[in-house]
């Protein structure tokens, strides 16, 4: 998504998919389609953290993109938090190895992922 967020950004289409948070930068370049939203309650971005771990208020935060809306929320919820952007693949990868201390897992990555881990909050949840 992230890479779609910055070609729109550019310019580089004449029509793409794009990040809700992202709109607002380009609403007098791009209009909204009647079709093609999308929302899952119960299947969607999760923030996770290692089993049992507190999170402190400047906790580091593995996020997929800047130009997101699990970022615009994360930003808005937790604006202490240190944010570091990084591929969806890395970033469970990020968080075991404690680079960071908690992440969004999104897409199929959120089907199966570590057993040391635990789903912290439901970005369902904050939308």
């Amino acid at each position: 998504m992230q890479t779609l967020n910055d070609e729109a950004l550019k310019g580089t289409f004449d029509i793409s998919a794009v990040s809700f948070a992202l709109y607002p930068q380009i609403r007098n370049d791009f209009a909204l389609l009647r079709t093609a939203v999308s929302f899952g309650q119960g299947y969607g971005p999760k923030l996770v953290k290692p089993k049992g771990k507190h999170l402190s208020k400047r906790f580091k935060l593995a996020l997929s993109g800047e130009h997101t809306t699990n970022a615009l929320l994360f930003r808005i919820v937790y604006p202490e938090a240190r944010i570091f952007y990084k591929n969806f693949l890395d970033i469970e990868p990020a968080i075991l190895s404690g680079e960071v201390d908690a992440g969004v897992l999104i897409h199929e990555s959120i089907l199966g992922f570590d057993e040391s881990l635990e789903v912290a909050v439901e970005l369902w949840d904050i939308w």
